[in-house]
């Protein structure tokens, strides 16, 4: 300062009381501040200051503090602790920097409140970011975040850390963060997760309205989520113990969503499976690599369903093992459509597996259309334990797949079941037909007798490409010598069945066969190895080889009475029956007293005349000759009528 100009300023303070007074407050201030840059001051608490930038925060907050925006922006350079009983606010628009390895740990209460034009930002003090950079923000037990709204959090390792205290979250965006949200007892409202290793790691969670993308993983924990977007993430995109409902779940490099129950949402896209959940209602899976819907093993539910969902085009099966599936629509997938133990009221199509593979306990079919899979339509599974219900499949159509309905007969442990304890596969009131190979068919993997039966009520079986049913023992093809293997499968009852033209209508070991309509199959009505009940009160006519083939060795006769045979004649009845008068180590087929007409309940061609069996082209021609010869009776009888009367000639004299 010039000489003068010194002097000068000491004079005015020397003979102004005022000026002595400001000139002592700025020495004070100045002394003030050289004792907190030397650290001599330590102990006082200093506050940013107004106008100065990057203000330094560390160490234990211990009256209510609020970081304002005009200080902002502020550097963590060390953990800071909120104490027990005292509050940290944030004003909107506040920068926080972290230091390498900061965070803030609150024992009292946080609320950092922004708004949509000026949110708050956490974010890592490196000239170069990356997630990790820094800690996170932590409550500890006792410690609680009053708000959190419009806040970006990112580059750090636990982001928010909840305890035992919940809090909400809301409106906030989690960027590049190694966990976005992590703890227990945590409420997310219209939230964005991008790019973090996992979103959401947190027991006791409630997601709402939020977007998960980009991530590894998008939520992990237990809880619920609703209303919600999760794709696109690497490992995968919703694994939690609890609820899922109206959530889009694609695009995600892992499966789609592992939980106790999902409800109404929709996963596609997806490289696993779309949903595993023990309860799946209203529900599309689609376009997943793996599976499209599977139970959930870890889940807290005892069984699982699937309820009025939509599942097709998954590379893998459909429905993967569930429990119950109702109301549903399967097509179009890689495997098998559903395997389940019980499906009712749902159309399974066009599936390059089976349509469905049931087993292996309680197993029912109800209600079900199921067609066009490419490698068959229904296989069972039989439990072979003690006790475990007979399966049933009812008021179903299968038809135009590979096969109708394969009961498996492969032994799969001990067989503690001696014969005759009532179990049964029952097929009624369906409809198996034009399925390429057979209507309803043992698999042919050895000759094990099993403690199963099957019977067939009230049941169409037509046109299939080889057998209509065929479970019995090892058959050989006498045209080529082929043997076809196949397993002791009993059909226990054919009652009130139509099976038609199939090559074969049905070959097996049978109980009774009765109220059947066993027509126009190609080659033989009925292949019997066995008929311990009876083939009576059936009509079986108008097959093309044989009405019945009898493979029973000599000494225990068929009986084959009561049945309309398309005829009376008895020779002619005979020449359709192969037994013991073709081959004399074979037993008889006894066909007496046998029906004059047939039986009513049948729609059946009228019977042909005792003379010999006319097929329909016959009276077809018949029936045109003779209005031909009526025609032309009738036409000559006219014209004789018109012609005039001769006169008669006078003998000539």
């Amino acid at each position: 300062m010039p000489k003068l100009l010194s002097c000068e300023l000491i004079a005015y303070v020397e003979t102004t009381p005022l000026s002595r007074i400001i000139f002592m407050v700025l020495i004070s201030a100045f002394v003030l501040v050289c004792l907190s840059f030397s650290g001599l001051g330590a102990g006082f608490a200093l506050g940013p200051v107004a106008g100065f930038s990057d203000a330094n925060v560390a160490g234990p907050i211990v009256a209510n503090t609020t970081w304002t925006l005009a200080g902002s922006p502020y550097v963590v350079s060390a953990d800071v602790l909120v104490i027990v009983d005292v509050s940290l606010t944030i004003e909107p628009g506040v920068v926080v920097r972290f230091a390498n390895g900061t965070s803030i740990i609150v024992d009292g209460s946080l609320v950092a409140r922004g708004n949509p034009s000026q949110m708050i930002t956490f974010t890592s003090n490196a000239s170069s970011p990356a997630p990790g950079d820094w800690g996170g923000i932590r409550t500890r037990t006792g410690g609680h975040i009053d708000e959190i709204d419009w806040v970006t959090i990112e580059y750090s390792s636990g982001g928010i850390q909840g305890s035992a205290d919940s809090f909400n979250v809301s409106q906030c965006f989690f960027h590049q963060n190694n966990v976005g949200v992590s703890g227990s007892n945590v409420k997310l409202t219209y939230c964005t997760f991008e790019e973090n290793v996992c979103g959401v790691d947190v027991t006791n969670l409630v997601i709402t309205d939020s977007r998960f993308f980009g991530n590894a993983n998008g939520i992990i924990g237990s809880g619920t989520v609703r209303n919600s977007n999760v794709w696109n993430n690497s490992a995968g995109g919703i694994i939690i113990l609890g609820s899922v409902t109206d959530c889009s779940i694609y695009g995600n490099g892992g499966s789609g969503v592992s939980a106790d129950s999902v409800t109404d949402c929709s996963a596609y896209d997806n490289v696993g499976y779309g949903i595993s959940a023990n309860s799946v209602i209203n529900c599309l899976a689609f376009n997943n690599s793996g599976d499209g819907i599977i139970p959930n093993p870890k889940s807290t539910l005892p069984s699982s369903s699937v309820i009025n969902c939509s599942v097709y085009d998954n590379e893998g099966n459909g429905i993967g093992g569930s429990g119950v599936v109702i109301n549903c629509s399967i097509s179009g997938n890689g495997s098998n459509g559903v395997v389940a133990n019980q499906i009712f009221n749902s159309v399974i199509f066009d599936n390059k597996g089976v349509g469905t593979s049931l087993g292996s306990s309680g197993v029912v079919l109800s209600g079900c259309s199921i067609y066009s899979n490419l490698a068959g339509g229904v296989e069972i599974f039989p439990d072979r334990e003690v006790g475990i219900p007979t399966a049933s499949l009812e008021q179903t159509t299968i038809r135009d797949n590979l096969f109708g309905v394969l009961i498996s007969c492969i032994p799969r442990g001990p067989n503690p079941n001696p014969r005759g304890q009532g179990r049964y596969v029952t097929i009624s009131n369906c409809s198996i037909t034009h399925n390429l190979q057979n209507g309803i068919m043992t698999d042919e993997s050895g000759g094990v007798e099993i403690d199963l039966s099957l019977r067939v009520l009230n049941t169409t079986v037509d046109s299939n490409g080889k057998f209509g049913i065929s479970l019995n023992t090892t058959v050989i093809n006498p045209e080529d010598g082929v043997v076809y293997k196949a397993v002791y499968l009993p059909i226990n009852e054919v009652s009130g069945c139509t099976i038609s033209n199939n090559e074969v209508g049905a070959l097996g070991h049978f109980g009774s066969v009765k109220g059947s309509n066993i027509i126009n199959n190609s080659e033989i009505g009925l292949d019997v190895f066995s008929a311990s009940g009876g083939i009576n009160g059936n009509n079986i006519y108008r097959n093309g080889i044989y009405n019945i083939r009898n493979n029973i060795l000599f000494g225990q006769d068929v009986n084959a009475s009561q049945n309309w045979w398309g005829t009376t004649n008895r020779t002619l009845i005979e020449a359709y029956i192969y037994d013991y008068y073709e081959d004399y180590n074979l037993s008889r087929v006894v066909v007496e007293p046998f029906l004059t007409s047939p039986i009513p309940e049948f729609p059946l061609a009228p019977a042909a005349p005792s003379g010999f069996p006319i097929e329909p082209i016959y009276l077809y021609i018949l029936t045109a000759l003779a209005i031909i010869i009526t025609v032309g009776a009738v036409a000559f009888i006219v014209r004789r009528k018109k012609k005039p009367p001769e006169e008669a000639k006078s003998p000539q004299i």
